[in-house]
């Protein structure tokens, strides 16, 4: 079978420690707490040197869910998905979080070697990127910039 092999990328700049974003970034147990389309988010146990996780999310009115394993690499402030279930296995994410100058470049690389058919097409390629990942990024993204810049504490 045919695989796919696509990236997408997404970053923003924020304003606070990196340290408190890597933070927030990683404790993906209080996902569902503070970020509004984040539905479950269940530590499964470990394998593979990670977490397994079962996660949960709504795109609009859509439920996206995977099984992944996440590795955090605290020292280079990096931490790693890699889908290992549900209908986004394959799919490979990095989360960066880089200081610089007077902010802090917070980006997510996903890359998709997925292998379903509708997938390999052009629609689906669009339909995966643009609708479930772009989106969800962005909503992601941009609660966790309004969470690690405000006053309040996480």
């Amino acid at each position: 079978m045919t695989r796919l092999c696509t990236r997408t990328f997404d970053e923003t700049i924020m304003h606070a420690d990196p340290d408190i974003i890597l933070n927030v970034v990683a404790d993906i147990e209080r996902w569902p707490l503070i970020l509004p389309h984040y539905r479950s988010v269940t530590v499964k146990g470990m394998k593979d040197g990670g977490r397994l996780v079962e996660m949960s999310a709504m795109r609009g009115r859509i439920p996206v869910w995977c099984t992944a394993v996440q590795r955090l690499d605290a020292g280079e402030r990096r931490v790693y998905y890699r889908h290992v279930g549900g209908p986004t296995r394959g799919i490979y994410v990095e989360w960066r979080i880089e200081p610089m100058g007077d902010g802090v470049r917070v980006s997510v690389t996903h890359i998709l070697t997925l292998s379903y058919p509708i997938v390999r097409t052009l629609p689906g390629r669009c339909i995966v990127r643009r609708y479930l990942i772009k989106g969800l990024m962005d909503m992601t993204l941009s609660r966790i910039k309004t969470i690690v810049e405000s006053e309040d504490e996480y």
